[in-house]
């Protein structure tokens, strides 16, 4: 099996997966339980991390189903505020990917996000290293729909059987499996970086 492309997935790989952090500051900002807040951002994330919806009208959506009058002031810039501060790079993954893209592997990121989170990462350079970045509010589609993968697949011009796709969601990786791909769950560094070496994947040294 000669592997040429490697895809990976970001929240939860690259970066921590903020959105509990954002959610339990937005909680005891306005009141309201955590359940409640993760129960109305998750009802409008759909619309919004395919562009369907824009940042004014996914901000109204969460105040209605929260039963606010109006606009929650601040809740935009909390929202922002608060990925920019918790959310932390894995140094050590990222560092394995510059080895990879050294080592001559095609290099995609797939990630559904939405706009503002993705204007910071590109802001701060968390997407370097990549060839192709697919991001599901910039294409309009987003995992786990199977035109999303096929997408990146095409951009690249690569077979399905020539890549790997790393994410930390098994509900992501389904698809993938499906149409082809290998697969790896990602649950922490040392399993990432010992799954790619038992697919075949060939490491530059440790810089």
């Amino acid at each position: 099996m000669q592997i040429s492309g490697i895809i990976f997935d970001f929240g939860g790989v690259i970066v921590n997966d903020g959105r509990k952090f954002t959610y339990e500051v937005l909680a005891k900002k306005f009141k309201v339980s955590y359940k409640q807040i993760e129960r109305a951002v998750e009802k409008a994330m759909p619309d919004y991390e395919t562009g369907r919806i824009d940042n004014l009208e996914f901000f109204r959506r969460i105040a209605r189903a929260l039963k606010f009058s109006g606009q929650m002031e601040g809740f935009e810039t909390l929202w922002d505020d608060v990925y920019a501060r918790k959310s932390r790079i894995d140094r050590n993954v990222q560092k394995l990917i510059k080895r990879l893209k050294d080592s001559g592997y095609r290099l995609a990121l797939l990630s559904n996000t939405e706009p503002g989170r993705a204007k910071y990462n590109r802001e701060n350079y968390r997407y370097r290293y990549f060839d192709l970045i697919c991001l599901s509010s910039e294409v309009g589609v987003a995992k786990p729909d199977k035109r999303i993968y096929k997408l990146v697949l095409n951009q690249l011009k690569l077979k399905a059987n020539k890549c790997i796709f790393v994410d930390d969601k098994e509900k992501y990786l389904l698809p993938a499996r499906k149409l082809g791909i290998h697969t790896i769950q990602y649950k922490n560094y040392k399993q990432l970086e010992r799954d790619l070496k038992t697919l075949g994947i060939k490491f530059t040294r440790k810089s």
